[in-house]
């Protein structure tokens, strides 16, 4: 009988066996459906081409003009100072 917890977790196993190892388990390859794999590369792809599409507008094509014009400065009044 345990009278110490020490004794319990610090307890001798026994000789310990050098030369038998474990197997290693090989691994194994992800099973991943065909359709599901190709679905994600046209998605991904589709991606990619909308931010070089986006990317190459914001910088080539100028903006255009706002809908409602500008007043000129000098249809705007101004009230005098009192």
């Amino acid at each position: 009988m345990v009278r110490y917890i020490s004794e319990a977790v610090f307890a001798k196993k026994g000789p310990r066996k050098i030369t038998e190892r474990e197997a290693r388990p090989v691994p194994r390859r992800a099973a991943i459906p065909a359709g599901i794999l190709f679905r994600m590369f046209v998605i991904g792809s589709i991606a990619v081409l909308a931010s070089v599409y986006a990317v190459w507008r914001y910088y080539t094509v100028p903006y255009q003009p706002m809908l409602v014009p500008k007043p000129a400065p000098t249809e705007i009044e101004i009230e005098p100072l009192p």
